[in-house]
């Protein structure tokens, strides 16, 4: 396959040649140094990961034919931009990447929709980088070449509407209300499909994050909002019996996780703050040395901008893809109560109207919940499911004393890179990328 010319910067950590285990981790942005959510890196055509929300990524291998091979090959893809196709020499030691994608001229076909069968409902030329579901219709924002796009289709692939919009919008998010938001870096919009695509409402990206995208449910009257804290280690849920006094109404917290975290963050502030004051020694590669955003040990600006050399963009990047990753927790209405998963501690936490803790359910098969890929509702019937690493279905039963997994159904590893499960009407949605070609496609699979 022909290489893409992009700029790519390698920096090698000490380690010790054939060790155990060493990683591929860094960020991919756009020409823009925008980053690239979900752009797939892939070892040898085989192992990989997507990048998270801020464009990192981290891939540890620690199998013997990769810890051994002279070389490695590199991709790294993405929905509407070229490819990076590289082979890079191995010498058993973590490597640093930084990539820039560059837009694709050419339009990668296709949308797929398949049913239980792999049977295609719709076929289209999009580069699908996002859906919901409102209202029974298919809500995609997709890219054709420069241009942004959101379309609706009905569930058989029927075309209902279609609207462009701005270029900065990467993705949706349907609220508790089942409002419609399309989310850029700096904005978000409200989204109207009562006659055609409108736009109503613009707000600022921080009061979505700050307001619109902490209130995860409306129960009993209650507004619940989950807010975390202490590198992403600690999950509080919490509402408002008045407007000006939050109550707290349960948390988790994983407090091993949070020491790790803490302590690689402070190493990262204590590198910073040496290498912004020894310029000779250690030479500012690019940024500005802002000392007065530390305060008390804390850095209260932007987390990009600790970046003022490439020790500090490794360590930045590491922090973000790994240590700063959120612990997993889920909340849903089921039987009329609150249930709040808590898979640090394998554990349901259960609610009544009043928002006061009944009792815990004990998760049990623990390495299937360990392993969980995600937890979701059927969000016509309220039928909870699980979806773990190794692409398993499960539905989840729980009764007062007992939670029990019932195996469904395995899916297809040939479905490539999987992300974004939804469940309508027992049927499960989920997008998937091929691996070697990259195509978009959008499958769903008839729950039984």
């Amino acid at each position: 396959m022909k290489h893409i010319l992009i700029y790519i910067l390698l920096s090698l950590l000490a380690s010790n040649l054939y060790s155990q285990e060493f990683s591929i981790y860094g960020s991919v942005t756009d020409e823009n140094k925008e980053p690239l959510i979900g752009a797939t890196i892939q070892v040898n055509d085989s192992f990989g990961v997507s990048t998270n929300i801020n464009g990192n990524f981290n891939l540890v291998l620690n199998e013997s034919k990769y810890i051994r091979a002279d070389s490695l090959n590199i991709k790294i893809r993405h929905i509407g931009y070229e490819e990076l196709d590289t082979t890079l020499l191995n010498q058993g030691e973590n490597i640093f990447i930084n990539a820039q994608l560059k837009i694709s001229q050419n339009v990668l076909p296709n949308i797929i929709v398949n049913s239980d069968l792999p049977k295609s409902i719709f076929n289209k030329e999009m580069n699908l980088l996002d859906f919901i579901i409102a209202d029974g219709e298919l809500v995609t924002l997709w890219l054709n070449n420069k241009t942004k796009n959101i379309s609706t289709y009905s569930q058989s692939g029927f075309l209902l509407e279609s609207e462009s919009i701005d270029k900065s919008f990467n993705l949706l998010h349907k609220s508790f209300g089942k409002r419609v938001y399309a989310i850029g870096k700096e904005n978000c919009v409200e989204l109207d499909f009562d006659s055609g695509i409108n736009k109503t409402r613009s707000y600022p990206r921080s009061k979505f994050e700050n307001l619109i995208e902490k209130c995860v449910l409306l129960y009993n009257g209650h507004y619940i909002f989950k807010e975390y804290s202490n590198h992403n280690k600690r999950v509080t849920y919490f509402t408002y019996p008045n407007p000006s006094t939050p109550k707290k109404i349960a948390e988790v917290y994983d407090e091993k996780a949070y020491k790790a975290a803490r302590s690689y963050y402070k190493n990262m502030i204590r590198r910073y703050n040496r290498t912004i004051a020894n310029l000779e020694e250690n030479n500012i590669a690019y940024g500005i040395g802002q000392t007065n955003k530390i305060k008390n040990g804390k850095w209260n600006g932007d987390l990009l901008d600790l970046i003022v050399s490439n020790e500090l963009h490794e360590l930045v990047s590491y922090y973000l893809s790994v240590e700063s990753k959120k612990i997993e927790t889920y909340e849903f209405i089921f039987d009329e109560k609150l249930l709040i998963f808590d898979l640090v501690n394998f554990k349901i936490h259960v609610l009544d109207n009043n928002l006061n803790k009944m009792y815990s359910l004990n998760l049990e098969d623990k390495n299937i919940w360990k392993n969980s890929l995600v937890i979701i509702q059927d969000d016509t019937n309220s039928n909870l499911y699980l979806i773990n690493k190794k692409r398993a279905l499960f539905s989840i039963e729980i009764n007062k004393d007992k939670v029990q997994l019932q195996s469904i159904s395995q899916l297809d590893n040939t479905f490539g890179l999987v992300s974004k499960f939804l469940i309508h009407n027992n049927s499960l949605y989920f997008l998937s990328r091929n691996t070697h070609n990259h195509l978009a496609k959008l499958n769903t699979y008839k729950i039984k």
